[in-house]
């Protein structure tokens, strides 16, 4: 029982910190359930900066009033921090200069002539005065590689990070993965190289590296189990006719079989015609039960697996068997929010003796 690493959606792009910790990398739609409009965003060609002045998301952001124009002569003595503090240096350098000039010339005889080259070579001399600039960080170089992951930073992990940290990880020991989108995305670094297969990039891990593989591979098996009992659940109580949707899915279902936006109440009425036509159902786990992880989406966690399903069906008087593949979204309360039979295999009906 396991969640299938080496499949999986887009990753995304943006890293946040938070407690001095970095995470990511996650999509646009995922990062907007965890910041604020202080919390400090980056990302590949920009440096890090406040996600409430990122246009991508201060549309989303509703960030508290700003204060009123201060205006610039309390700026040059009362600087606020902020990305033009190495200008503002440059400007009171350069009035400071030209007062010393002024003063000179006023006391000699021979005027000192102040020119554009003059203000500009003053001004050059304040190069050396910078905003430190962000270097582009990553998780693996920040967290995976150099420390252990404490245990109440890993509960704090979703799926998706689990999933994109133990990739993060495979990836640096040159992992091929089977998915060619994650290929692609990995090797968009110089420093990736696919050429080993899982054992030899797991046997080349260093202590650090091991003991956080290990620890996110056991969250990992968490999750599985969690998904586990939620669907062994679910078709136990269609079997023995006990089934209520309220204990399984969300109040409101974007998806249903074929049905978009639906209630646990719209379930519940579906599920009659069921046993109407689906006689003494029962579903039972694919031997390799294997949970293959797609993508998340404010929050929602999609995954798919398979199983074999059997009943009698009444319109057809005949016994159907069949391997099913079923994708189904987990919000954050671990309720259904998303349901499709998404493949049908070996389908075949047989008489049922009389």
């Amino acid at each position: 029982m396991s969640i299938k690493i080496n499949k999986g959606g887009e990753l995304g792009k943006y890293f946040y910190s938070k407690d001095d910790v970095i995470y990511g990398p996650i999509k646009l739609d995922e990062l907007l359930q965890r910041v604020d409009e202080n919390t400090l965003v980056f990302y590949n060609g920009i440096d890090w900066t406040k996600a409430n002045e990122l246009p991508e998301l201060k549309k989303f952001i509703h960030d508290t009033p700003r204060p009123p124009v201060i205006p610039v002569e309390e700026i040059l003595y009362d600087a606020p921090k902020s990305s033009n503090k190495a200008f503002l240096y440059l400007i009171i350098i350069a009035l400071i200069i030209l007062g010393v000039i002024y003063l000179i010339s006023k006391k000699n005889t021979n005027p000192v002539e102040i020119t554009a080259d003059s203000v500009s070579n003053a001004i050059d001399t304040t190069s050396l005065i910078a905003s430190p600039v962000a270097a582009p960080v990553d998780a693996y170089t920040t967290i995976l590689s150099v420390r252990k992951i404490g245990k109440e930073q890993l509960d704090n992990l979703t799926l998706s990070d689990l999933i994109i940290y133990q990739n993060d990880i495979l990836a640096r020991h040159g992992y091929i993965f089977e998915s060619q989108s994650e290929i692609d995305h990995y090797k968009a670094n110089n420093w990736y190289n696919p050429v080993n297969n899982y054992l030899a990039a797991t046997s080349s891990f260093s202590d650090i590296e091991k003991y956080n593989f290990n620890a996110i591979q056991e969250k990992l098996n968490v999750f599985s189990t969690e998904i586990r009992t939620i669907v062994t659940s679910y078709f136990q109580s269609i079997s023995d006719k006990s089934f209520n949707a309220t204990n399984f899915f969300a109040e409101k279902v974007d998806y249903f079989i074929t049905k978009k936006n639906v209630t646990p109440w719209d379930i519940n009425e579906e599920m009659k015609s069921h046993y109407n036509e689906f006689v003494d159902s029962k579903f039972t786990f694919a031997e390799d039960f294997e949970i293959t992880y797609h993508e998340s989406i404010a929050g929602t966690n999609y995954v798919s697996f398979k199983g074999f399903f059997e009943a009698f069906r009444a319109s057809k008087n005949k016994k159907q068997e069949c391997l099913v593949t079923i994708k189904i979204g987990l919000n954050r309360n671990n309720k259904i929010v998303y349901y499709k039979e998404e493949k049908i295999e070996n389908l075949k009906f047989t008489e049922v003796a009389q």
